[in-house]
């Protein structure tokens, strides 16, 4: 099963088996898994339904799937900068000029916001930036009791306004400090386990158990199957711990609110962060191979052993083949290829190898730059930040939603934040759904600084600016100093922007729109319902189930986003895939009366129009 425990998990909608043991009454289904039947029927010795086993042999078993690379998203970000596609889309194109340009800090909210990556990366807590500065020119975070959200200066440009910094940092609760306790000591008990291993290993090794970070380097020829000397496995150093950053950037815009409620209102911002948080260092392959072969020449100076010259090794060929699902029908001629045929093969060696092991270490140009090898690639010039989209969620005075949200996504089990592959049977329904991510990602609740005064800073027109600045460009010696604004016609006095309220922020992963339950077919329906049931099956209730606390976006989150759109122009509607997510959990808690979650099913049944489910409650 998933990590959720949910009793009926299977990889596809054909690994599921329902049996009516009283034809006449519909009410009375047992649901059971293909895995769990071959199971069962492996360990009792029967065997008459031999294709349905082979079938069940095949299906693939629970495993965490993750959104689309944010590595190669982030990487297109920048390539897009570095080869002036950005600048087009700015309206600015220097004709190709950006090739050879350093990268900047762009205005924000420019053209190019919506191609900025939507982050849906799960952070651990402890790499949540201990500090975050806030640039709010239009003083979202003032937020107003009976405020519609909307503001006359919705359409200026950002540098239309002085920047207004605020100073905030990371709060972390009680449940919050105990998973950052657990997440920092897994790490480190794994590290320490891999460096027992890595000092274990010995010159002479075999490849059914070979010490962990290295690879394998042959000679010029290509492996062919048959005997072969041993293959030589170099290891390297692991790549570093990441420490807490010490610092980010998020910017607000009033022409990019995300929705309002009763008692919030949530902004699509830019979140400025570190670039290796996301994207992890590099290592050279061919600095490690440089040293490898010079430790195997010095070792080797006075004779090579015959023990690496003897063909004592085997290189073997492993063929794996799946065949085609295919079903028809019932009186229709179509043919249906429920899976395709796999054919795969793979050399791998089997026998000793030769360990050399080296002192080369991964790259991060934060901690020294990149190497000979990796600085002739265009890929390897890039910043040391990275801009990504995340919704900031942010509260009015006095209501205390926000905090005890902030303190219930810390207290969430990891599965809610997990994608799976596959399907479970939710109870109380009967049909498979998917098993995505339940909650949205969490990137920290900050909350103003008091002691730190907020910061005014006008911007200062560089010479290139001026030429650019119809289109709300800033060339690279423009510059975004800090000073004083003396001029209080501007705004309000640096005492008064002091003493104002501001809000607390949550940071978490942008999931899309609201549903519209007219909109959705039985599937979705079925899907949207299963999130709140799944809430109730690890013991916690909503206590706000409304259609606009169940968001929608274009899927399969695999995808790259352009594909997740191509797959919404799809003729058939049946062809679309969307990811559905619960939202606002400052109502949500623990349950222990059974009475509690009986009765937010009906009220889920009702609501998201799933009939005959919404009395039904199972134990």
């Amino acid at each position: 099963m998933a990590a959720n425990e949910i009793q009926h998990w299977g990889a596809t909608l054909f690994d599921f088996y329902y049996v009516r043991r009283m034809p006449d009454f519909g009410g009375l289904q047992t649901t059971s898994t293909g895995s769990k039947l071959a199971t069962w029927m492996k360990a009792n010795g029967e065997d008459y339904a031999k294709d349905e086993l082979e079938l069940a042999e095949e299906e693939e078993d629970p495993q965490e799937i993750f959104p689309c690379d944010i590595v190669k998203l982030v990487e297109t970000t920048e390539n897009r900068e570095r080869t002036g596609i950005s600048e087009m889309l700015r309206g600015s194109d220097r004709g190709g000029k950006g090739k050879e340009k350093e990268f900047f800090r762009h205005e924000p909210f420019d053209a190019t916001f919506t191609s900025l990556p939507i982050l849906q990366q799960r952070l651990p807590l402890h790499l949540l930036p201990t500090t975050l500065h806030v640039h709010d020119p239009f003083r979202l975070l003032q937020v107003q009791r009976g405020s519609n959200g909307e503001h006359s200066q919705a359409a200026q440009s950002w540098s239309s306004q002085p920047d207004i910094v605020h100073t905030y940092r990371h709060t972390v609760s009680s449940a919050g400090k105990e998973n950052m306790e657990k997440e920092k000591k897994k790490l480190i008990s794994d590290r320490e386990f891999e460096e027992v291993l890595q000092k274990g290993a010995k010159p002479e090794g075999h490849s059914s158990k070979l010490p962990p970070y290295g690879f394998y380097i042959q000679g010029d020829a290509d492996p062919t199957p048959g005997p072969t000397e041993p293959w030589v496995y170099v290891m390297h150093e692991p790549p570093p711990l990441l420490s807490t950053p010490a610092e980010a950037h998020l910017y607000f815009s009033p022409s990019h609110m995300a929705g309002k409620g009763n008692h919030s209102f949530a902004y699509h911002a830019e979140w400025d962060i570190p670039r290796d948080i996301l994207v992890p260092d590099v290592l050279c392959e061919q600095c490690v191979i440089d040293e490898a072969q010079k430790i195997i020449a010095a070792e080797d100076a006075e004779g090579t052993d015959s023990k690496w010259t003897t063909k004592r090794g085997e290189v073997v060929l492993k063929e794996y083949v799946r065949p085609e699902f295919v079903t028809t029908m019932h009186e229709e001629p179509d043919i249906y290829v429920l899976r395709e045929r796999i054919e795969l093969n793979k050399l791998v060696y089997e026998g000793p190898v030769r360990i050399v092991r080296t002192t080369v270490g991964y790259q991060n140009p934060a901690r020294g730059g990149y190497c000979v090898h990796l600085s002739e690639h265009a890929r390897f010039k890039h910043p040391l930040r990275a801009t990504v989209r995340v919704t900031a969620k942010l509260s009015m005075q006095g209501d205390a939603h926000l905090s005890r949200e902030a303190r219930n996504y810390q207290a969430f089990p990891d599965h809610f934040f997990q994608h799976w592959n596959g399907y479970n049977v939710v109870p109380p329904l009967h049909e498979p759904v998917p098993v995505g991510a339940l909650v949205p990602q969490y990137y920290g609740h900050y909350v103003p600084v008091e002691d730190i005064p907020v910061r005014k800073e006008k911007r200062e027109t560089g010479v290139d600016e001026v030429v650019q600045s119809d289109a709300g460009d800033v060339d690279d010696d423009a510059s975004m100093e800090s000073e004083p604004v003396t001029d209080e016609s501007e705004g309000e006095s640096e005492d008064e922007e002091n003493s104002v309220y501001r809000s607390p922020i949550i940071l978490m992963e942008n999931c899309g729109s609201p549903i519209n339950i007219n909109a959705l077919n039985i599937d979705d329906k079925h899907e949207c319902a299963s999130l709140f049931y799944r809430f109730h099956h690890a013991g916690w209730v909503h206590n706000s189930v409304a259609p606009r606390n169940v968001l929608f976006q274009p899927g399969p989150l695999t995808e790259f986003p352009v594909f997740r759109t191509i797959n919404q122009m799809a003729s058939n509607p049946r062809g679309r895939v969307f990811s559905f997510r619960l939202i606002d959990f400052g109502r949500s808690e623990l349950f222990k009366n059974p009475m509690v979650r009986a009765s937010e099913e009906a009220i889920v049944g009702t609501t998201i129009g799933v009939l005959g489910l919404g009395g039904y409650y199972h134990p």
